[in-house]
This record gives C-alpha cells, structure tokens and sequence, in this order.
C-alpha cells in the first residue's frame, strides 16, 4: 500500500483514540419549502455529490473549539457534527442533522454573535440540491434527544428558486451572516440569510459585469460574457470581505463586495487541464502576498491532475491594488486525483488519492518547491498486521515455521497473542471495521451486544474464529490463517476510514486529516525516524534534526550512513515479523527471548530453513513453495554479499573497528530516551491532547524499538561473521560487554514505553481493595472520572501516568499542538516516564520500570505490572554483576510481582490456579525479604502494597501475606 513515488517523509498521522466510538444523535431537521420538482439528471444546484468535511474554529473565551463535520457520499441528506476542544475529554456523542433532501456537498459553521454569556450557539449554513438554503442554530454543548426534531425557532430558510435570479448554482461558499452562490450564466448571488428578512431589500446582492457602466466607458466592445461559477472562496484581507471567484472559461476574478478588484486568467499553457476548484489561504501582512491554488483536471488523460499556485501581492493602503502579475508554481500530481487541499503561510498540504482506497498526503514548500509525504495510518496498520508486500506472508510464515518450533504447543497462544495485541490496540482497533469482520465470519453481533463486549470478550470472538480453521497446526498454518484474517480486517478498515479531506489551523499550525470513520492530526518525524524512512541526504542535516551533536566529521558520515545501510540489509531480509516475535517474547513467558533472538541471528547467517516443508507446500502449492525456496536463497546470498562488501568499506573508511564502534555509541544516544532528571512539576490529566500524546508516543517507541533490535542484529550478526572482516578479540569483547548491554537497555526503554501506550486498562473488580482505598481518599472529580475510564479500550496504561509541564506550568496547551510540538511532547513525556523512580538508589531503566509497576499496581492493573516485570526480569538476567542495585532492583520486583499474584489469585475462579498463584506469590515475598538490601529496596512500596516494610516489619508482612491466603 506504499506510495507511488518514493518521496521523502516528514511526517505521520496520529489518530484520535475513541474517534471510532461516537455515539450519534439523530436530530431531524424540517423545511416548510416546497421546491419545484428538478429532474435527478439536471437538478437546480448543479454541484457533483461527492463526500465532503471540514473544520471551523470557534474561540470561546481561554477555550478553542474545533467543529468537524462530514458528509457521506451515500447518505447525502446527512450532516455530522463534532464538537471537539483539546483540553476537554473526547467527546462520547456528536450530532446528525437528517434533512428532508439531499444536501449539496458544502457546510459552513461559525459562532452566533451577540449571544449571552454562558450560551454558544453555532450558525450552520447548508444548500440542499432543490436550491432551499438552511440556516440553523445549535445550541453547545449538544444536549438534543436521540430521535427529535430540531424546533422551527432555530431554522430559518430560502428558496432560491422564488428569486428573479435562479439560473442553475454551480457553486456555493458561506460566510457569517451571509450564504453566496455562483451561477451557470457566471453570475453571483449573496444573501444575507439570519440577518435581514428575505423580502428586505438588501437581503440579496448581485455581482455581475455591468453593461451600463462598460457603455459609459466606452468599454461595451470590451465586455465579455464570463463563462459559468466553478468554485468561489470567501476570505478576508485587511479586514475587507473579499469573494475569490473561478470561473470555466479560466477566468479568476476578486470582488469587494460590489467591486470587481481584480480579473485574471488562470488558463496557461503551461498548466494542462481544465480549471476545477480553487483554494485560498491566509494573507501574509507581513509580506503583503496572499496565495491562492487551482485545481487543473485533465479533460484527455484520466488521473493526471495539476495544481497551479499563484502568489499576489497586494497594497495595503486606501486603493487595495492587487498584482495583475503574480508568481506562478506549477505542481503535477503525476498520477492520482487531488480529494483535498489547504494553505499555509509557507506551505500546502495535498490529499491525493491514487487508486481504490489508496490515498496520499504530500506536503509543497512554496520556498524549496519540493514536495514530501506523510505516513498514514494505512500503510502504518499494513505494516503492524504483515500486509504491507507480497513478500510480508512469506517472511512471517517462514519465520514463525523457522522459531516456533521450539515450542510447538504453544505456538497457537503465541502466535495469536502477537496479532491480538496489534490488532486491539488504539490507532489500529477501529469498531465499525471489526464489526464487519466477524459479520463476514458469520458472527452476527448487534450494534447492543458488539458495545458491551469487554476486550477479553472481543478477544475470545476473534481467537474462536482463527481456532475453527485449526489451532492444532503447525506455526505457518496458524501465522496464515491469522494473515488472512488480519487481510480482511485491514480492507474493511481503510472502507470505514476513507479520507474526506484536510484540516488547518494556520493559528496554530495544526494540520490533520478528516476520514469517514475517524479524526487524526499529523505530527513530525522523530530525527532517528528521518534517519529510517530517509536517505544518506539526512546526514547532511543533522542540526536539522535535533542531532547535531552526534558526528565530529565528514567520515563520521560515512561510517554511520554505512552502519544505516547494514541494517537495512537485514530489515530487508527478515521483515518485521522477527522484530514482532521477538517484542512478543519479551511480553509473553511462553519462550525466552534469549533463545528468539538466537534462532533470528542464525536465519541470518544460514538463511530461512521452513521445518513444516509439507504444510508450506499446502498452503503454497509445490511450485509456489519451490519458487519461494529459490527467491528466499538468493536473498540470502544477495544479503551475504551485499553485507560483507559493506563491512569492507566501514574498514576501509575507518582506521580500525574500533572507530566505527565509537559512531555507534554516538548513535546509541539518539536512540535513548534522553533520560534527564525532571525539573518541573507534573500533573495526571485526561483529554483529548493527552490522549494524543500518549498515542504519538507509541507510534515513536515502535519505530525506536525497531531500530534498536536492527542494530543489534547488526552486532550479532558482525561478532559471528568476525573473522572474516579482520574482527579482534577486543572489539568482539567490546560488543559484547559494552555494547549489547546498552542496547538491551534501550530496547528495554522503548518496549515498556510502547507497551504502557497500547495495552488498555483492566476494568476494577468490586473487591479491588486499592481501587476502593483510592476512590475513597481521592474526593476529586477529575480523579474519579478517570478510574471510571479503567477497561475503556482507547484508555491505555499510560494514560494513568503524569504528564510533565512545561515550563509556563501548562500542563498540556488548550489548542492542539502542531506537528513539530507533538514530537517535543513526545520526547518530554517519554523522558518523564523513563526518568521516575520511586526506589532508592536507584536511577536508571530498572528503578523506572519498577515505578512504573508500582503506579499500576496502586490503580489495580496487575496484569499489566506483571508483564512490565517480566521485561524487568529479562533485562536482570542480563547485568552481568551482582551489585548493590541488582539486589535492590531484586527485592523489589519480587515483593511487587508476589503482590501482583496475590491479588490475582483473589479473583481467580479457578481452584488450583488460585492455589498456585498464592503458593508463587509466598515465595517471591520470602525472597524478597531475604534479599541484603530489602529494607532498602522495599521502604518506598509500603503505598503500593499496604505492608509496611523496612527492617522488622518484613516479618510481619509476610504473615499478613499468609493471612490473606488462608482467608481465600
């Protein structure tokens, strides 16, 4: 589902988490008009349906509403409506407006004025096809019944077809107060709709080339018929009210209200294409230049679209003259058709969609004229559910055949366990989407029962579908049933969110995408991020890219530029299915991660070698599989080669490895997390920026995690190979003791980060004692209607943490951040996490982790504290001393994790696990309290657990411990 340009990236989408989930209030809107019966072939508002969004701002106070709203291409008498505010909670309901007819496809929001204090009520101006333009009044915050009518005294109407003028409208805009329509014969019509009464004289105004005064100047001979309205903007200049009106024949023409200020053609032969629609963007008072784009729409070669973009200047004095000579830019589009655009002050932002919900984001920089791409949230999902090339099924088939078969029992939990996680998790789960895919697997769940579903439910109706084409079978069976099951879903998910078109905030810089089933904003790429979806041009931009302390000179560059290359080679080898493995592992108990990561590098240095040929052929057929067993050698071979030739040239520019380890190690700190002690104050804050970020900050660890295991691979993979690149003893001890620990604990960093931000919470239980204990001492609103959001799938574990304030003491702005702040955002927030700790002496990745579980523990998510253990776990049985932290970060984990087991064996229904959880969680508390230093390591838990540990006390929890069991 890639693009079909290689372009570069600068961006990717961020979805809001929830947006999926709104619960719609149907709201009938009634016409007392009786429009004159239009034949459906030429109706009287001559605008081609299509689907259609926007975003209106509305500044209320110190608080920013942005009203989104969408028509559906096949339900055209329906408006939706959301009222979101980024210091709000995402909102449960929106509004859908029914009318009687079908409505053009435009809507115009803003604010009433005059209202009273306290009161908001939005102006909504629509044109239905008959010519009845609607004006309605909605009262915020949307508080209508499910099923009403929308009283009379908020409606006004007018039917265009009872003025003199009513030549057929082929365009229509809105500002306050007043709805303007463009006509065939070129004409243009303004009305005055919610201010003045329809029969008050100036309660419509034309615009037209006046005969009489072209006479008077002589000018009559002059005077040319324009050709019919394509597209009109209304946009204000210097506080003027100015109408930018394109016409067919190519003609642009400015008018001030009853002036004409400015008539240009935009027909050029340079720009093929007819003129189609027309775009407009902010005036820059600072340059006096103002930017408007056209649409060019190829009449001969279907899909092959320009954009012209004209720059004019304007004065701004009494005369308000505008360039007859602007600056033109011409952008092809080369392949696809333009959905949408929006102006920035320095830049557009271009929806394109290419093919059969294939679609495209690019950016144009009227300084550079270059053009880059954001990533979307489709090709994201492809890549998460092994969709994203042909060669996707293969490598994650043969790898699962090639690594599970250590462990063939559970190669069914495992395996599921790794698609569950990503298919569940906010920005990927998408409820319409889902719906559909079991209803395709004769699953028929009303819109009642699929809401009440918890997400163990949900779980258990997908696993019971991939359970009845068999959960017996070997791990290819199981990985391509799952594939095709996770194809299915990736399909109605891009049906259900089709992108409608942009959103700006030219304010605030704020860029996102409106789709048929969902909202996102973009953000920018992390500088690793740019250095991955990049190229070697990158490096030549580090200060660019926040990492310009990283290299000291030229060679420096190339070394890097070639480490990035060798790992590429091996991204391009295995896929991402090693990477997904491997990350399940480290979740999971049910394999070491150790042993993954063994049988990964040995892939590598041997090649895919299938253990279940016969099930392959299966699947496959024979000369499929044989095909597959050829191509897979000769990428091995191609890997092999191009790998050593790059190794030769990292010797060849570096005086010795030694040299190529130190640009490594410099690496390695941009892939940190940047730990820093936290020098302001943080807050636990739930709302829609919250929410974002937390989101942002998963799609951030993700790719970090990725890149860390890559150039661990690298390692891996240059230690074994070592003799045949002049590799010494010293430096293959230098990447084993120095290096792999770093790396294990930035992956270890990046894992917990990205587990925290997709694993939703556990609903409380009703006997969750530190539940209970907390809602009684918190007494705060805000507080309780977050533990309320616990088992909430879009709310995640880290939405429970703190988020740091900046250093004006906001915790999060009331305006939605832009692309560059949401990448600054990120990296605060994933610094404030990393850089928690709750125990004592202890200031690193483990004391973090341990606080983190702690936090989880204190709001009930055992399960979650558990797996955040196990990685904890994992990273301990790599530090290679035993020192006074390990014993500390030992009698910690072991007091938490038999905690955890306690409190799960309270609410396991079955007997003999109840029994063993409990016997497990006595032996990790006796442990704990034998440790040397567990007084020292269990003194800041006793708000965690309830016990009171430090010195003597140890004893006595661990009889309350025994206490707690035997009352079971």
């Amino acid at each position: 589902m890639a693009a079909p340009a290689a372009r570069r990236i600068v961006g990717a989408e961020v979805p809001f988490p929830g947006s999926d989930k709104l619960r719609w209030v149907d709201l009938t809107v009634p016409s007392s008009s009786s429009p004159a019966p239009a034949s459906p072939s030429d109706p009287f508002v001559c605008v081609p349906p299509r689907a259609a969004s926007g975003c209106h701002i509305i500044q209320s106070g110190d608080l920013q509403y942005y009203l989104l709203w969408r028509i559906h291409e096949e339900h055209q008498n329906v408006l939706e409506v959301m009222e979101l505010c980024a210091s709000k909670e995402f909102p449960s309901s929106g509004l859908r407006l029914v009318f009687q007819e079908a409505l053009c496809p435009f809507a115009f929001l803003c604010e009433r004025e005059g209202r009273r204090q306290g009161e908001l009520v939005y102006l909504l101006y629509v044109l239905t096809v008959s010519g009845v333009a609607l004006l309605c009044h909605l009262h915020s915050p949307f508080s209508y019944v499910s099923g009403s009518i929308l009283h009379q005294e908020d409606i006004i109407e007018f039917n265009l077809q009872t003025h003199a003028q009513s030549a057929k409208v082929t365009a229509v805009t809105a500002k306050p107060g007043c709805l303007v329509i463009g006509r065939r014969d070129g004409s243009i019509g303004s009305y005055n709709l919610g201010k003045l009464a329809p029969n008050s004289p100036a309660f419509s105004n034309e615009l037209r080339d006046d005969a009489g005064i072209g006479r008077l100047w002589t000018l009559m001979s002059r005077t040319k018929a324009v050709g019919p309205v394509q597209d009109i903007v209304a946009t204000v200049v210097n506080e003027r009210d100015l109408l930018l009106v394109l016409h067919s024949d190519g003609n642009l023409r400015m008018w001030d209200n009853h002036t004409k200020l400015l008539n240009y053609n935009v027909r050029s032969n340079d720009v093929d294409g007819r003129p189609f629609r027309l775009w407009v963007g902010e005036a820059d008072y600072d340059q006096e230049l103002i930017y408007l784009a056209v649409l060019h729409r190829d009449t001969v070669v279907q899909d092959c679209d320009h954009v012209a973009v004209y720059g004019f200047t304007f004065s701004a004095g009494e005369r308000f003259l505008f360039s007859s000579e602007p600056s033109i830019s011409t952008i092809p589009l080369l392949e696809g058709k333009l959905v949408d655009m929006k102006i920035g002050t320095d830049k557009l932002w271009i929806l394109k969609e290419f093919g059969s919900m294939l679609y495209e984001t690019l950016q144009y920089g009227f300084d550079t004229e270059k053009i880059s791409s954001y990533v979307l949230q489709e090709d994201a999902i492809s890549e998460q559910l092994f969709q994203s090339s042909d060669n996707a099924l293969d490598d994650l088939v043969w790898t699962a055949d090639s690594i599970c078969t250590s462990f063939k029992e559970q190669a069914f939990n495992f395996i599921s366990s790794m698609f569950l996680r990503r298919l569940l998790q906010p920005g990927v789960n998408h409820c319409s989407a889902l719906r559909e895919t079991l209803f395709e697997h004769k699953r028929f769940l009303s819109d009642s029962e699929f809401q009440s579903l918890t997400a163990n439910g949900l779980q258990k109706e997908i696993l019971s579908i991939v359970e009845q084409e068999g959960s017996s079978q070997t791990a290819s069976v199981i990985a391509y049933h799952w594939k095709k099951f996770s194809a299915q879903y990736l399909h109605n998910w891009c049906w259900n969110n089709r992108p409608y078109g942009l959103l700006l905030d030219t304010n605030n810089e704020v860029f996102g995408l409106i789709r048929k089933g969902s909202f996102s904003l973009f953000r920018c790429l992390e500088g690793v991020e740019m250095l991955i979806y990049g190229s070697a041009d990158e490096l030549r931009n580090l200060d660019g890219l926040g990492m310009d302390f990283l290299l000291d000179d030229l060679s420096d560059f190339e070394l890097l530029d070639e480490v990035l290359r060798c790992m590429g080679h091996i991204h391009h080898l295995l896929g991402r299915s090693s990477t997904a493995i491997y990350y399940e592992s480290l979740i999971s108990s049910v394999i070491s991660s150790d042993e993954i990561a063994s049988q990964i590098i040995k892939m590598i240095e041997t090649g895919f070698s299938p253990q279940s040929s016969s099930s392959l052929i299966t699947l496959l057929g024979t000369d499929a599989y044989v095909e597959k067993r050829q191509v897979a050698h000769k990428s091995q071979r191609k890997f092999s080669v191009e790998t050593l030739l790059s190794f030769h040239k990292l010797q060849s520019r570096s005086t010795s490895w030694s040299a190529v380890f130190d640009v490594i190690e410099k690496f390695m700190k941009c892939l940190n997390t940047n730990v820093t002690v936290q020098e302001y104050e943080s807050k636990r804050v739930c709302n829609v920026n919250s929410m974002l970020l937390v989101q942002a900050t998963s799609q951030v660890a993700r790719t970090m995690f990725e890149c860390a295991f890559d150039l661990f691979l690298f390692l891996s993979y240059l230690a074994g190979v070592g003799g045949q690149v002049s590799l010494l003893q010293s430096d293959v001890a230098r990447i084993k003791m120095k290096l792999f620990p770093m790396i294990q604990d930035i992956l270890g960093q990046w894992i917990v980060l990205h587990f925290v931000g997709i694993t939703p919470t556990s609903p409380p239980t009703i006997e969750d004692f530190s539940y209970q204990l907390s809602s009684l001492q918190l007494g705060k609103e805000d507080e309780l209607s977050l533990h309320r959001k616990l088992g909430c799938s879009d709310f995640t574990l880290a939405c429970l943490l703190d988020f740091p304030k900046s250093p004006e003491g906001d915790v999060l702005s009331p305006c939605f951040p832009s692309p560059a702040e949401i990448i600054n955002l990120v990296r605060r927030f994933s610094s404030s996490i990393m850089s928690g700790s709750n125990v004592e002496y202890v200031h690193t990745f483990l004391g973090s982790t341990l606080n983190l579980s702690a936090v989880f523990i204190r709001n009930g998510q055992y399960e979650a504290a558990q797996s955040l253990l196990g990685i904890l776990e994992t990273y301990l049985n790599h530090v290679s001393q035993a020192g006074q932290d390990a014993d500390i970060v030992c009698s910690a984990y072991l007091h938490l994790n038999g905690f955890c087991l306690l409190m799960l064996a309270h609410d396991e229904a079955n007997l003999i696990l109840r029994e063993s959880k409990a016997h497990d969680a006595i032996r990790c508390f006796f442990r704990a309290a034998s440790g040397h230093e567990a007084p020292k390591a269990l003194q800041n838990l006793s708000l965690e657990t309830g016990f009171q540990v430090s010195g003597e006390i140890i004893l006595l929890a661990l009889l309350v411990t025994y206490s707690i069991y035997i009352s079971f």
